[in-house]
């Protein structure tokens, strides 16, 4: 089994060639991700300012407006106010609603559920053409109480200041960590498929998104950056089931000793098509409350270093995409050894790899009738491969590891009358390595429905 596993990484990663999503796609990180948005009334001008000057504007940078009538020979030269360009507000979000049949076909009854997974609201204001506020307020699972799945929480809240036009921001505070497709473009309508691909949530933990500052800018057309320094990842939450998703603070008085750099490149070389590269590097131990079984703190490092790679493109009425993500993360064999405070074993037990990745593929059938048309009908098919326990370090492989090493393959249907609308269904078929009890194959299917926009 391990050499069928080996096999399959080397011909998944030739299934990535670069492609990349088209005019369809969100904007930049370095734009609103919420697509339209609704604009308020602007604020008044100051009183202060002139009318004449108000019906000529000129830039916020302008040297004062000097006015045409003026007494002959003046002493002084009265100056008019610089122009001080109007603010405004700005609102938009997205939401989504699914109905689930697990275990549609394998071992296990069936079980179905229906979810108003999120709903998430978009708050904007720019204060000036450099300076701006951008923020969502997510809810998620509809309600949200001491006895509720449900989750209130603030997905993003940082301020951008332009330091100098596109080529140059400075953006601080709270952001999406610039990582593979999904977790900075998960707007409903912008992918197939009722849920997130499982590379995007179980390798890449979507919506990850961390505290810090950085810079980001497009300094030449098509090519856009992102750096940032942030709060690092708690290696108290690591696990073999989900790597390090559990891992990250989520911004709530989250441990901030040991802290991260992570980057993104992305280039657009034509209209329709986009391929990025992203990187990580950061410290997990110092965020985390460890132990030795004598009750003393345990000094761990737990270094996270990672990449993804992913390309998009649209094309034609063809729509590809696909993405490939590796994490290493340190001092695997000293986790397992770790303790709380009241001398109880942790049970920590990440892999020293984990790594997954996807290929995609849709076509518009709608467009051999209308090529102008606001519709789209996509079927589209996914095959996805991914692995938390790829490495393992400081104990011997076992059966139970191969159940972390899955196959999924996704087919479906997306339905989008107008842009920032999409009805989708399909069926994901997932298939464990590893048997499950009593020999038989684990492999189950699931039957998804579901509906969102975005405005």
């Amino acid at each position: 089994m391990s050499s069928f596993r080996s096999l399959q990484f080397p011909v998944l990663l030739l299934l990535l060639s670069p492609a990349g999503l088209a005019h369809a796609e969100p904007p930049s990180p370095s734009e609103p991700s919420t697509g339209p948005a609704i604009e308020l009334p602007s604020e008044p001008a100051p009183a202060a300012v002139p009318a004449a000057v108000q019906a000529s504007p000129v830039p916020a940078d302008a040297a004062p407006a000097i006015p045409a009538a003026q007494p002959a020979a003046p002493q002084t030269v009265p100056t008019a106010a610089p122009e001080q360009r109007a603010s405004s507000t700005t609102i938009g979000g997205y939401a989504e609603l699914h109905f689930n049949v697990e275990r549609l076909t394998g071992p296990g009854a069936s079980d179905s559920t229906i979810d108003l997974h999120r709903f998430v609201v978009f708050l904007g204001h720019e204060f000036t053409p450099k300076l701006r506020f951008y923020s969502e307020l997510e809810v998620e699972h509809a309600v949200a109480s001491s006895s509720d799945v449900g989750e209130v929480e603030v997905e993003q809240a940082y301020l951008d200041y332009k330091v100098a036009g596109e080529w140059l921001g400075i953006r601080a505070g709270v952001f999406l960590m610039p990582i593979g497709i999904i977790n900075q473009w998960h707007e409903p309508p912008s992918f197939n498929g009722v849920e997130r691909p499982s590379v995007d949530t179980v390798i890449i933990p979507s919506t990850w998104r961390e505290g810090g500052v950085g810079l980001f800018g497009a300094p030449l057309d098509g090519l856009r950056y992102q750096l940032y320094l942030s709060g690092g990842l708690n290696a108290a939450g690591f696990s073999a089931a989900e790597g390090i998703r559990e891992g990250h603070g989520e911004v709530a008085q989250a441990r901030a000793n040991g802290l991260a750099v992570s980057a993104r490149l992305e280039y657009e070389p034509m209209l329709g098509v986009i391929a990025g590269l992203s990187g990580y590097y950061g410290h997990a131990g110092p965020n985390a409350e460890l132990f030795d079984a004598s009750g003393a703190p345990a000094s761990l490092d737990v270094p996270v270093m990672g990449f993804a790679a992913d390309a998009r493109a649209k094309l034609h009425g063809i729509e590809l995409r696909t993405e490939f993500a590796y994490f290493h993360i340190g001092d695997t064999a000293a986790l397992r050894s770790a303790f709380n405070a009241q001398g109880t074993a942790l049970g920590l037990d990440p892999g020293s790899a984990i790594l997954g990745g996807y290929v995609e593929a849709a076509y518009d059938v709608l467009r051999a009738f209308a090529r102008d048309s606001d519709q789209a009908l996509l079927p589209f098919a996914r095959l996805e491969r991914y692995d938390t326990m790829f490495r393992i370090a400081g104990r011997p492989r076992t059966a139970a590891d191969a159940t972390y090493a899955i196959t999924e393959l996704a087919f479906g249907l997306t339905y989008r009358p107008i842009p920032a609308v999409a009805f989708k269904g399909d069926f994901v078929w997932a298939n464990p390595d590893g048997p499950g009890p009593g020999g038989r194959s684990d492999a189950t299917g699931r039957l998804d429905f579901g509906v969102g926009t975005m405005f």
